[in-house]
């Protein structure tokens, strides 16, 4: 059988596509293959993600083989005593901030109070290195109470809490970059300083102390009287202790509190950590502008979020009578006359308060 010419070109130029075509495929084979979300690239995390649960898993059933042996409850002072590498050999131990931290089979582990077992993921990182540039801030004080802003640094595991001392005594932890302290000594000077942890566990060292100096308050359990401005035998006043006038027992005229918002800007601002129930007996008092028999006062709630007080109720007075001024749920209150334009006179001669249920 013989062939020409033109069959031997076009075999080789067949043959010469083909070749291309599986290069071709080949590259798409090995990209599909490569990359990262390829085949291998799935296959190897499908293979850290096994050794991970399992060096989790032999943690776990180390600590589960010690609490047995010892035969009562363990703690993270336990494991760290050296039963831990006792059972792992290979496994390195550091305990810091209630927490055991460390390296097992190339993974980063804590051991958290209460036993629990955390291998690191996947873009968290198992950071060392305490958190930086610690500083707290007063942002406004009212009565024995004091609002503070709290910041941090830390690039690596990010900030987890703040914990807050008040007259080197640990007062709160908190999550939040803002926190009031409350019931504080009354008229007294206190030095707060704040730490922060981070999401490893490592805490900072202190910020600077900030001194601050909190007002006079009047306490009547559960109620504690913070500021005032009120009319009194027509003296304006803002001394605290004398709010003792509500709770004298002194029924007579002249031993009350005038409250005036639209002259005098007379208020009251008290809190309660509890829900309570306040009567009031009112006397009536009159001048040129009016008289204060049956008028309207404004109770209004202090809203955390807006800083603002937000009017909850509006309450018309009696005269010599008791009468329900409000029930109130825990928070911080103000009290003053009804802000219409209208002169309006709210006398206060005594309070009763009750704890509600």
């Amino acid at each position: 059988m013989s062939c020409s010419k033109n069959d031997y070109g076009i075999t080789l130029i067949a043959l010469v596509i083909t070749i291309i075509i599986l290069l071709i495929l080949a590259g798409v084979s090995l990209n599909l293959i490569a990359k990262e979300d390829g085949l291998l690239g799935k296959a190897t995390t499908a293979v850290e993600m096994t050794q991970k649960a399992q060096a989790k898993e032999e943690i776990e059933l180390a600590i589960v083989e010690i609490r047995a042996e010892a035969q009562k409850t363990i703690t993270l002072e336990t494991l760290a005593a050296g039963t831990l590498q006792a059972k792992l050999g290979e496994i390195t131990v550091h305990f810091e901030n209630n927490q055991i931290t460390g390296q097992y089979k190339g993974n980063n582990y804590k051991i958290e109070e209460n036993l629990h077992v955390v291998i690191q993921e996947e873009g968290i990182k198992w950071d060392t290195n305490p958190p930086k540039n610690v500083t707290i801030q007063q942002e406004e004080i009212i009565g024995n109470s004091v609002l503070l802003t709290l910041q941090a640094m830390d690039e690596e595991s990010g900030i987890s809490k703040f914990v807050i001392y008040v007259d080197d005594t640990k007062y709160a932890e908190t999550k939040e970059n803002m926190i009031e302290i409350r019931d504080l000594s009354s008229g007294t000077q206190h030095v707060i300083y704040v730490k922060a942890v981070d999401m490893a566990g490592n805490e900072s060292e202190k910020s600077a102390d900030i001194i601050i100096q909190t007002e006079k308050v009047y306490r009547m359990d559960p109620i504690v009287f913070e500021k005032c401005s009120y009319a009194n035998e027509h003296e304006i006043t803002t001394d605290i202790d004398t709010m003792s006038i509500l709770f004298d027992g002194d029924l007579s005229r002249g031993r009350g509190i005038l409250i005036d918002t639209y002259y005098w800007n007379n208020y009251m601002i008290f809190s309660t950590d509890k829900k309570v129930k306040v009567q009031a007996y009112s006397d009536t008092y009159s001048d040129s502008g009016g008289r204060s028999d049956y008028e309207i006062l404004q109770i209004s709630k202090y809203d955390q979020k807006t800083k603002q007080y937000e009017t909850i109720k509006e309450v018309q007075t009696d005269v010599r009578e008791w009468y329900e001024l409000a029930t109130l749920e825990p928070g911080r209150y103000k009290i003053e006359s009804k802000k219409d334009g209208q002169r309006r006179y709210i006398r206060f001669d005594e309070w009763r308060i009750e704890e509600e249920g």
